[in-house]
């Protein structure tokens, strides 16, 4: 056995709020979230798109990020009529060169 540290700052890139996206309800009635995004002043980005792994949500961009606000706010849709329990990955691709994309975690369950 054997102990590893590790030292250092940790830098954030941006803030996500929720970090996973949890819906519940009834299955076949409209479930939707919005997860807002809150670039770190010192890795500024604008989000040049967003796309989902499976078709179990469905994703779109409704706020950019700017400077006068400074936050992205993507809504999520669950797509899946069934109940059950759904995952799917939200990745969001940006513009910039140090971090170009980062998943979002979405997990529904539907009764």
């Amino acid at each position: 056995m054997f102990t590893l540290v590790v030292t250092g700052k940790v830098v954030t890139f941006a803030t996500i709020r929720p970090t996973i996206v949890r819906l519940e309800g009834q299955a076949g009635t409209t479930l939707t979230a919005e997860v807002e995004i809150l670039p770190s002043r010192d890795y500024p980005f604008t989000i040049l798109g967003v796309e989902n792994k499976t078709d179990a949500v469905r994703s779109e961009l409704i706020e950019q990020c700017n400077t006068t606000s400074n936050r992205c706010v993507i809504r999520v849709e669950m797509m899946k009529p069934t109940s059950g329990r759904h995952a799917d990955t939200i990745t969001v691709q940006t513009d910039n060169p140090t971090r170009p994309q980062f998943t979002i975690p979405v997990v529904a369950i539907l009764h």
